[in-house]
């Protein structure tokens, strides 16, 4: 408003003065209607901004609304967050990142003491140049010796050599279900013990599980094609060194075995050995009278296998076909020796579907095995899982936002595992005190044979960061 008063009196000015040519020349109208000008085309230009900021104000404001409305009527658009993810992964702000998550968590077994639990879990990042990434994790844990476990995760350098395409080599996740290499982690998992079907990992559960959270070394390939405005297929393809039998004695029963072939060249046998030897006998005689059929199958260590014990090489592989935003079923499949003779083949299906606070999914594995002069090995087992988070949709926007932050989790799944048979029940409720800090609780239901059938209580805090 300034300016234009002071535009006007300097028009009025130079209107008088143009009309007393008496008190000043030409010269001097001319210059003053020459500031006039200059200060009309200022006015003009701010005119200009204040019009374009108000613009971009209101676009803001629009953008806002929309992601407002979409965060409470439905999920977060899936494939907004996959390229910004992805726009992170190609060009992060620093070429050193440090990432990871970390749990705290309490254990109340049926039948045996309960106890404390952490776990730390450590992710180093480095960029070397903006196609070319090296991603690490380590997994810290206490052992029941009263130890701290340290193993390599993972390990992995990523070449991105095309949009659809991604090169990688080290010790891998392996692309197999969708569980190991997405959902594990435990400030991803909506429950702080892992289905049935999986074990040896930490955070595990009383089942054996028929396949840890596989991880393997070797070679990959993978990528999507995208088919229409919200679908695609995606896929993993690796070579790998794959599994090997678990040893069939360990170190310490070597040098018992050692022992005892010693005393028995000397013709002596201690009161323990015959203990022993009785009580193993006793075990053997059980375990035919009972029929277990589980005594005798053979346990296959996956990711344990550094220096490949033959020359055969594991292959494997994922297609995952995602029919809408929030929607995906997949295939996976793993096969070689692992050992000079025997096969194995491995192979599974997974399935999820998310809308708004809904989350469903499920997967299934089977695993055969060959075994020189005996019958093959066939297990198999699944599991299912419910999820549904308040506040999700327009009937539960009023709630308090203590009450959004409740996760409603319930789980079924069997397995057939080398220990024998179990069920698994569990429910649990997670509170998230932030996206990425779950605190969960959770009973379990476990019917099974021996520690198989003991129920737990569990909790959980982790944090991912």
């Amino acid at each position: 408003m300034r300016l234009r008063k002071k535009s006007l009196l300097l028009s009025v000015t130079v209107f008088v003065l143009m009309g007393s040519e008496s008190v000043f020349a030409d010269s001097e109208v001319e210059a003053l209607r020459k500031q006039v000008g200059k200060q009309q085309q200022l006015i003009e230009q701010m005119q200009k901004a204040l019009s374009e900021l108000n613009q971009e104000q209101q676009e803001t404001k629009s953008k806002l609304e929309k992601v407002e409305s979409s965060n409470k009527g439905s999920e977060v658009d899936e494939k907004l967050v996959s390229q910004v993810v992805e726009a992170f992964d190609k060009e992060p702000g620093s070429k050193f990142l440090v990432s990871g998550y970390s749990s705290a968590g309490f254990v109340d077994r049926q039948d045996d003491s309960s106890t404390f639990e952490a776990s730390l879990n450590p992710g180093l990042h480095f960029r070397l140049f903006e196609d070319l990434h090296v991603n690490s994790e380590l997994e810290i844990t206490l052992e029941d010796d009263n130890g701290t476990e340290v193993e390599l995760e993972f390990v992995q350098a990523d070449y991105f050599a095309h949009n659809n395409l991604i090169l990688s080599a080290g010790k891998m996740l392996t692309p197999f279900n969708a569980f190991s290499e997405r959902l594990h982690p435990q400030w991803i998992n909506k429950l702080p013990s892992l289905p049935p079907i999986y074990g040896a990992h930490g955070g595990g559960g009383v089942s054996p599980g028929i396949i840890p959270v596989l991880s393997d070394t070797g070679v990959q390939a993978r990528g999507g094609v995208e088919l229409g405005e919200s679908s695609m297929v995606n896929y993993a393809f690796y070579v790998v060194n794959g599994p090997e039998a678990e040893a069939e004695h360990s170190e310490e029963e070597e040098t018992a075995d050692e022992h005892g072939d010693e005393l028995e060249v000397e013709g002596e046998h201690s009161e323990e050995a015959e203990v022993a030897d009785e009580h193993s006998e006793d075990d053997v005689m059980l375990a035919r009278a009972d029929g277990d059929e589980h005594s005798d199958l053979v346990e296959l260590e996956f990711g344990e296998n550094f220096k490949d014990n033959n020359n055969n090489k594991a292959l494997g592989g994922r297609i995952g076909f995602i029919p809408f935003t929030g929607a995906e079923v997949g295939w996976s499949g793993m096969g070689g020796k692992y050992s000079s003779d025997d096969d194995f083949f491995l192979w599974g299906a997974d399935a999820e579907i998310r809308f708004r606070g809904l989350e469903l999914r499920g997967e299934y594995v089977n695993l055969s095995v060959d075994r020189a002069g005996r019958s093959g090995q066939y297990q198999d087992g699944f599991y299912s899982q419910a999820a549904y988070r308040l506040g999700r949709n327009e009937l539960e926007s009023t709630l308090p936002a203590s009450l959004r932050k409740l996760e409603f989790v319930v789980r079924f799944g069997t397995a057939e595992t080398v220990e024998g048979d179990v069920d698994q029940t569990t429910f649990g409720l997670t509170y998230w005190l932030a996206e990425s800090a779950p605190l969960k609780f959770a009973y379990e239901l476990n019917d099974g044979r021996g520690d198989l059938g003991d129920n737990r209580f569990l909790s959980q805090l982790a944090v991912g960061f």
